[in-house]
């Protein structure tokens, strides 16, 4: 009888983890997460890696999949505290919150045929657009060190519309609206918003009362629904036009609508000012002035409010987005087979289109990239990389800092096994011994990723290799623009090349203390190291997060 008592107390200690959990966390709310597992951790006493999960880490009803091609794991419903807990088990590689992802390329370049199993992939330069998820921190996409990741950036056009208020306060906007214009007439002006219903005030699709609408302008808040398709709202609701005003998120980023009725966006200042006025009357007026093309606007560039943002999520010490070009108001092809809306109410046609996004700016660099690969064959897809990183401008057109609105080892030293890495390049692979880390991959950038637990002053070291493609006789010497807060030292501070001689290497030390360091509003500071031979110069952007 002893034997028995024994292990019913045993099997017993067994479930008490599981259960005072579940106690702990029976407020919470249940989400889904990814769990990568080491695979080689499991214990022979498990016939499968499921019998495995479902005993050690969480029960059966809870696990919705689990993963044992490209890595092993599952994906379980869980409480944050659950989530945590397996986060700290020596066998659990990873714990990912489940996220929607959106794939920016999925059938060209099979349609293309740049197969993998072919080799026709080297030697090509990619580039990739950036997102259009901002200005949130972490939703810059494509991010593997190997492509040219590109944000999007205004330029010096604009498409101004004018908000004439009844007070004679004139507030600026932007509009590519083409129809018959409001001459100048007032019309009474109505915020949907002012009655509490979110709907209402994003004018969602049957959101808005036609006695309130009509024969008014109607103030509407940008996001949940298309832009465009809020005026149609507003035009079925019986408004002779509408104002679309920007909220935190999009704060003064512009773009430029067909709209189907007279329509101005509005910067998130200037919307607020708008809608003080509606509450400051009881008959508040307004009109639109369509203003036209105006160039020369400053300053330009401005980086775009949706272009994606970092920090890289995947590897912080890989700094991305790489670049931005023109991706606000861009003119391009368009199809007759739409009109420039895409709406099925609009019948009109056109030829061309003002569109925005990042995949607007990515075909500037691709384009680019191509004029450098014609002038200069012999280059790798990583040198045209590095050129138009490094001597990239840097400053705006009133000459102040822009503002906003090997693959293999890097693989290895993210986590990725050789077996699974043999996916991606259809060759064998050997990760080394020593993980690489992935601030050592010779990359344009650097990223000095401090913690914020960390006590006094501590320090990272990039290595950096560079190829003179210029003159064989050049000697180059640096500059150190600082990141506030951080001191950064280079050695050596020459490099000498010649004929015999043309690559370089030096070493990059940046030191912190994370409570000295002076953040900016995007959570990082950013410094630079440039070389010059007094003729040409490059810069390498160095940015600290903590």
């Amino acid at each position: 009888m002893a034997p028995f008592l024994s292990s019913s107390f045993l099997l017993l200690l067994s479930f008490l983890p599981l259960f005072s959990l579940s106690l702990s966390t029976v407020d919470q709310p249940y989400k889904t997460y990814i769990i990568r597992i080491d695979s080689q951790s499991k214990p022979s006493i498990f016939p499968t890696h499921y019998h495995w999960y479902t005993t050690e880490f969480t029960n059966s009803p809870q696990i919705l999949h689990t993963y044992d091609t490209v890595f092993h794991g599952f994906s379980a419903v869980l409480t944050p505290d659950h989530a945590a807990t397996l986060s700290r088990h020596p066998s659990v590689l990873a714990v990912i919150e489940d996220q929607r992802k959106q794939l920016h390329t999925t059938r060209s370049p099979q349609f293309l045929g740049l197969r993998n199993q072919r080799g026709l992939w080297s030697g090509v330069f990619v580039s990739s657009s950036a997102g259009n998820d901002g200005p949130y921190p972490m939703s810059v996409t494509n991010l593997a060190p190997w492509i040219a990741t590109v944000g999007a950036g205004t330029i010096d056009r604009s498409f101004p519309a004018v908000v004439v208020l009844g007070n004679g306060k004139r507030l600026s906007g932007v509009s590519l609206y083409a129809g018959l214009p409001l001459s100048g007439k007032m019309y009474s002006l109505v915020y949907p918003g002012k009655s509490g219903v979110l709907a209402s005030s994003l004018c969602m699709e049957n959101s808005l009362d036609p006695n309130m609408a009509r024969g008014k302008i109607v103030v509407c808040d940008r996001g949940s629904s298309p832009r465009v398709a809020k005026g149609l709202v507003v035009k079925k609701a019986g408004g002779v036009g509408m104002i679309l005003a920007n909220g935190i998120s999009n704060g003064e980023g512009l773009v430029g609508d067909a709209h189907l009725i007279p329509a101005c966006a509005l910067g998130s200042d200037e919307g607020d000012a708008l809608k003080a006025y509606v509450s400051s009357t009881s008959n508040p007026v307004a009109t639109i002035a369509f203003k036209g093309t105006v160039i020369g606007i400053k300053p330009a560039p401005v980086v775009a409010s949706f272009s994606g943002r970092g920090p890289n999520g995947l590897s912080p010490e890989i700094l991305k987005p790489d670049l931005i070009a023109p991706g606000v108001n861009i003119l391009a092809a368009w199809t007759d087979a739409a009109g420039p809306t895409g709406l099925e109410s609009d019948l009109r046609k056109t030829e061309f289109n003002i569109l925005s996004g990042t995949s607007m700016a990515c075909p500037h660099v691709s384009g680019a990239a191509a004029l450098l690969k014609s002038a200069h064959p012999d280059w790798s897809p990583a040198a045209i990389r590095s050129a138009m990183m490094t001597t990239a401008n840097t400053f705006n057109n009133l000459n102040q800092p822009l503002t906003d609105e090997a693959t293999g080892n890097f693989l290895c030293g993210i986590g990725y096994e050789p077996r699974v890495i043999q996916v991606i390049t259809r060759s064998p692979v050997s990760c080394p011994v020593k993980k690489p880390l992935p601030e050592h991959i010779n990359y344009p950038s650097l990223a000095a990723l401090f913690p914020n637990s960390a006590k006094g002053a501590s320090s990272k070291t990039f290595i950096r290799t560079v190829t003179n493609v210029g003159q064989p006789d050049a000697v180059y010497r640096s500059t150190i623009q600082a990141p506030r807060g951080a001191a950064v030292t280079v050695k050596p501070q020459k490099l000498v090349f010649s004929r015999a001689v043309k690559k370089r290497s030096f070493i990059v030390t940046v030191t912190a203390n994370t409570r000295n360091l002076i953040m900016g509003n995007s959570g990082a500071v950013f410094g630079s190291i440039s070389w010059s031979d007094g003729k040409h110069f490059v810069r390498s952007p160095i940015v600290v997060v903590t």
